[in-house]
């Protein structure tokens, strides 16, 4: 579903921001 992916991919983006403050 379309909905699964958008929840998906802010859960990734959310991921990576917080690897990035942790750089």
């Amino acid at each position: 579903m379309a909905a699964d992916r958008l929840a998906f991919l802010r859960c990734n983006i959310n991921l990576y921001l917080a690897l990035q403050m942790l750089c």
